[in-house]
């Protein structure tokens, strides 16, 4: 006879309970066709005391059973909470109100880049850089002492060896704590959120949108500027307060025995930043940095992380100390040489990509078509003032002499007549000039006349 199955919950009344055992000894007792400890000849109220043990020891059973189906539902329960816990995508954790560590899940032990089992026991702020403490600070007050749920972004600090030569360079990654209060243990829960992408594709269209803003404002300068120099300064004035960058500079190659630098304007200079001081172009270590390669080749070179980046390695200590953490250097050409160079530094690690290196060198294109304009005017009206320096020259010259002197053009048209004309003549200039010289030559001197002219020409 095939086994009854039972079905059995943890919130069994007691009185379900006994039923089931009596059902479950009533089964038994068909199976054996007699109690385990009851004879034929046994009293009936052995019977009854053997039958209550019985039912008493399927209770226990039935009871048993429960506890491990129980145990095996926790421990699959448990089981399924911990992994969810642990694998989940953001990060989780429990700390006090000083910020200390209790519990984490993995992933927040790997957004902060520390194994779990090193982080209890340790402080939140120890893995923010020390500009956002404060910001933690005001967080766990809101939550402990308010009450009330909070949240703020945070900055993390970085890991390698460079965090540890230079403080301040920060690592980049950006993290998003939602914090609330947990009333039963009192103690803060916090959900991290690594939200470095976002922040920096954020930050990469803020920065594209100020070069492209900076751009047209220089494009603006260029129009309305009339002299070099004042145009560089207000260049690289518009770079530092329009664009956001720390600093900005424009030097010129000097055509010397050196092949030095020189710096002819600049803005949000730091008094003293000294690596102008060591510039060269010529192919001498101090000319192998980015501003010596820049000229040399008239190509742009960004330098995104100071710090490691072996080109600046002459220049790098000073340029640390002031806080900068990358840069540009772009030339400024007249047809495919540089006789320049522009650069831009920022406080940011990998401050300079793609898109934003082409909008700046477009800066710089613009910057140097406006120079060499600038220059063209200028010999322009140089050349035009000492055309009609010597215009004036020559008419002083021939309005003082006796003889007439006349100046035609390749057709033969008068264009110039000195004074003299009416006495010899009796035209006045404006009458002359305009008209062939051959209208006033006597017709037996014409043939001659012109091939005076034929020959001259």
């Amino acid at each position: 006879m095939a086994k009854k199955q039972y079905s059995i919950t943890l919130a069994a009344a007691s009185s379900d309970l006994r039923s089931l055992a009596e059902d479950r000894l009533a089964q038994k007792h068909l199976t054996t066709h007699h109690s385990a400890l009851s004879t034929p000849s046994s009293p009936e109220e052995l019977l009854k005391i053997v039958h209550e043990i019985e039912v008493q020891q399927i209770e226990l059973e039935i009871q048993q059973e429960e506890l491990r189906l129980s145990k095996d539902k926790l421990e699959k329960t448990l089981g399924m909470y911990t992994d969810l816990y642990d694998l989940a995508p953001l990060g989780y954790l429990t700390v006090e109100e000083d910020s200390t560590i209790l519990e984490a899940n993995l992933t927040a032990a790997t957004i902060l880049g520390v194994e779990r089992s090193r982080l209890q026991g340790k402080h939140l702020k120890k893995f923010v850089i020390p500009e956002d403490h404060q910001v933690i600070d005001a967080l766990l007050v809101k939550v402990f002492k308010k009450r009330i749920n909070g949240n703020d972004e945070v900055m993390l600090v970085t890991d390698n060896a460079c965090q540890a030569a230079v403080p301040h360079i920060i690592s980049g990654r950006t993290v998003l704590l939602d914090a609330s209060i947990h009333d039963i243990t009192s103690t803060c829960r916090i959900i991290l959120t690594d939200i470095t992408k976002q922040k920096q594709t954020e930050d990469v269209l803020q920065r594209q949108s100020r070069a492209l803003l900076a751009t047209n404002s220089c494009n603006q300068a260029l129009i309305h500027s009339s002299d070099e120099i004042e145009l560089l300064h207000q260049v690289c004035k518009i770079i530092v307060e329009v664009g956001g960058y720390r600093m900005a500079w424009v030097g010129y190659a000097e055509h010397n025995d050196e092949k030095s630098v020189s710096v002819l304007a600049e803005a949000g200079f730091v008094a003293d930043y000294k690596q102008h001081h060591k510039l060269s172009w010529a192919d001498v270590p101090e000319g192998r940095g980015p501003v010596g390669v820049t000229i040399r080749t008239a190509q742009s070179i960004a330098v995104n992380h100071i710090p490691t980046d072996p080109i600046f390695q002459l220049w790098r200590d000073d340029a640390l100390r002031h806080g900068f953490a990358s840069l540009l250097t772009l030339p400024l050409k007249a047809a495919s040489e540089a006789f320049g160079v522009l650069t831009i530094y920022s406080p940011k690690p990998d401050a300079f990509d793609t898109e934003e290196t082409k909008l700046l060198e477009a800066l710089a294109d613009n910057l140097a078509y406006g120079i060499t304009m600038l220059r063209s005017h200028k010999k322009s009206e140089a050349a035009e003032h000492a055309l009609r320096k010597s215009e004036h020259n020559f008419r002083s010259i021939t309005e003082q002499m006796a003889d007439e002197v006349i100046v035609v053009d390749s057709l033969g048209t008068l264009t110039y007549v000195s004074p003299v004309v009416e006495q010899l003549f009796g035209y006045l200039p404006p009458e002359v000039i305009g008209h062939s010289f051959v209208e006033f030559i006597e017709q037996e001197d014409i043939t001659q006349a012109l091939q005076i002219f034929e020959d001259t020409l």
